[in-house]
């Protein structure tokens, strides 16, 4: 645990066999966050392969523990030169686009009609939808800057999800970074920071 928000260190090795024994087995997350990773990997592999099962239905429910080995497995093959934080911040970003574009999340951020404030006002309803023990509470928000505490976030919170956040800042226009304090394995906390857009 560290008392200060740091810039994560997606060069760190990785634990996954540690990581994915400690998941709850009903610890679960939506099929839609399986395909972008599984359609990379197979235009990757020369035979059209690609890991986990044949078909992930958008809605339904899977376990976070094939979820984490599903990421792992995808990208070390479409990122192969990368260290594996990096892939997985990568597949992150591919994530947030997923949502966005889903019916779900058309309808969700449409309210926020292109308002950073508005979109991340929505966070916490979002992460109720995408699994059935992840939550997300914004915290602490300044005009250039907030916390996202993540809670029941097994897959991946310190690069995966930092992935999701800073694709969140670019698709708003905000130049920033993010630092990350982790409390647990399932338990950490995101700090945005941003520069305000030019008037």
């Amino acid at each position: 645990m560290s008392d200060e928000f740091v810039r994560p260190d997606h060069d760190a090795p990785l634990d996954v066999d540690r990581l994915v024994a400690r998941i709850p087995e009903k610890a679960l997350v939506k099929g839609m966050f399986f395909q972008s990773a599984l359609v990379q990997a197979k235009a990757k592999d020369k035979a059209g392969r690609a890991p986990g099962r044949d078909k992930y239905v958008a809605f339904q429910d899977y376990t976070v523990r094939e979820h984490v080995t599903v990421l792992v497995d995808c990208a070390k093959i479409v990122y192969p030169e990368r260290p594996l934080r990096q892939g997985l911040r990568q597949l992150g970003r591919d994530a947030y686009r997923i949502f966005l574009d889903s019916m779900l999340g058309k309808v969700m951020f449409s309210v926020a009609a292109r308002r950073f404030d508005a979109a991340l006002s929505l966070t916490s309803k979002a992460y109720k939808v995408v699994g059935n023990l992840s939550s997300a509470e914004i915290e602490n928000v300044q005009p250039t800057s907030a916390v996202v505490h993540l809670r029941g976030v097994w897959n991946l919170p310190d690069c995966y999800h930092v992935g999701v956040f800073e694709e969140a800042l670019d698709d708003y226009h905000r130049h920033g970074e993010i630092l990350v304090r982790e409390n647990r394995p399932d338990d950490v906390e995101l700090k945005l920071c941003w520069e305000l857009p030019a008037p």
